[in-house]
């Protein structure tokens, strides 16, 4: 029998962290960490991670620990939107519906001659 599953996802939100090496910048520049409220459910095993270009369409899920709330994606190509989801799943391998979408665009750089 299938179960539903409550997702308690309340907000995900994407971030950018900027250190103060240029290195450190470039990288971190395209880079999108995506956090969720955890959900309370005692047979909860963890979460779906979707990432896609395209709204509603999404490549293959990075599982995450019941135990963690959120998901760093690296190496983002710049100029592209990202758009990201979550689902939590159970002990049973049953799948919530997705969260709200969110997305990030990465940023081009342009670089100015002198």
């Amino acid at each position: 029998m299938f179960k539903t599953i409550k997702i308690i996802i309340l907000s995900i939100f994407i971030s950018v962290t900027f250190f103060s090496s240029a290195a450190f910048s470039a990288f971190s520049a395209r880079s999108a960490a995506v956090s969720w409220e955890q959900n309370t459910e005692t047979d909860l095993k963890g979460y779906n991670v979707y990432m896609g270009t395209t709204s509603k369409t999404y490549g293959q899920p990075v599982f995450v620990d019941k135990t963690k709330t959120s998901h760093v994606f690296e190496r983002l190509k710049r100029g592209t939107t990202y758009y990201f989801t979550v689902t939590a799943i159970d002990t049973s391998g049953n799948e919530s519906l997705f969260s709200e979408e969110v997305l990030k665009t990465i940023p081009r750089i342009f670089i100015r001659r002198r």
